[in-house]
């Protein structure tokens, strides 16, 4: 196993350059569903292709978390700059007040950050709502993890590429964790 920081180099190289192509946003989804899972172990994490229509779908979010059965938190992934619409959307997809939180690999559009703030707080009196910026907040989750939990990340991406069938960009993501 790598030292610590020799992983987290690691981890955060493969991030980085796995990150960079969008993808349709399946790469995002597929990170952030490895990083509940290693941390959600008892658990069961659920990852939908974002590329999936909401309309013909009844999941609440990208990602979804149970709990012996219970939905008990979702998230939305975008890996375009987050708006306000997309926010909208995903908090009225939130009926049943989960935690919810928004992940975004390209920050937020410009204009929009006091409207996305603003809602996000209005929307924490009644459900716990967060967002994530990837470039802000990865580092310090991966610190987290630890070098025990690092080192399966990059299988668990895959697992869960492969489970959306985005057969291509789980070869791409196996060729960057074995070079990272």
């Amino acid at each position: 196993m790598d030292s610590g920081s020799r992983s987290l180099d690691r981890t955060r190289r493969f991030l980085e350059k796995f990150l960079e192509p969008a993808d349709r946003g399946a790469r995002l989804a597929a990170a952030w569903g490895a990083i509940l899972e290693l941390t959600n172990e008892r658990a069961e994490i659920k990852v939908y292709n974002p590329n999936q229509s909401d309309e013909y779908s009844s999941t609440i979010g990208d990602v979804e978390v149970f709990l012996e059965g219970a939905l008990v938190s979702a998230s939305k992934c975008k890996h375009r700059p987050l708006t306000a619409d997309d926010v909208e959307r995903g908090l009225s997809k939130n009926s049943r007040r989960v935690d919810y939180t928004f992940v975004t690999a390209s920050g937020i559009t410009p204009g929009e950050r006091g409207t996305i703030f603003k809602r996000i707080a209005d929307a924490a009196a009644s459900a716990d709502v967060t967002l994530i910026e990837t470039e802000k907040d990865f580092p310090a989750m991966l610190n987290l993890l630890g070098p025990h939990r690092r080192a399966k990340l990059g299988p668990i991406v895959l697992k869960f590429l492969r489970q959306m069938h985005e057969l291509d960009c789980a070869s791409e993501a196996a060729a960057l964790w074995n070079k990272s």
